[in-house]
């Protein structure tokens, strides 16, 4: 029996969830907002320090088909995807040297592995086709093994 003075660690799961139920896409939702609003009351509350959440009115205007769309948001998605293509020209990646050698090296090798592979699975189709028509000795010396 546990006595009034013990230390208990228990954990009873949602306050009014039945075991083995889960919640409903209404509860879940209703639940979104009120993290949301929490969310947006703490940014309030701090000066705007907190973390931004992108509104679902920006979500969803990312997700709409062109012709869906206002003049306005059409403009203010265009000025978007055409500052994030300047800046990525602005900040592309330089390539060391002997990055450049690696992939030089690697390149090549897998095109000669590569040719050496198909010559292989070539030469063999080659054989078994001979040996179907005449025998295994003239595919052999037809199509000689390395």
């Amino acid at each position: 029996m546990i006595g009034p003075t013990d230390d208990i660690l228990a954990h009873y799961g949602v306050p009014g969830m039945k075991w083995g139920q889960r919640r409903s896409n209404r509860a879940l939702a209703r639940a979104k907002k009120e993290r949301d609003a929490n969310l947006r009351d703490a940014n309030e509350s701090s000066g705007g320090k907190t973390k931004r959440r992108r509104d679902a009115k920006d979500q969803t205007i990312y997700k709409q088909k062109a012709k869906n769309l206002t003049n306005e948001e059409l403009k203010s998605r265009i000025q978007r995807l055409e500052t994030e293509r300047r800046y990525n020209d602005l900040n592309k990646k330089t390539v060391s040297k002997g990055q450049q050698a690696t992939a030089e090296v690697l390149t090549n090798v897998g095109k000669s592995t590569a040719t050496k592979i198909g010559n292989g699975a070539l030469q063999y189709a080659i054989r078994q086709q001979i040996t179907k028509k005449t025998n295994a000795v003239i595919a052999k010396q037809i199509v000689p093994t390395k």
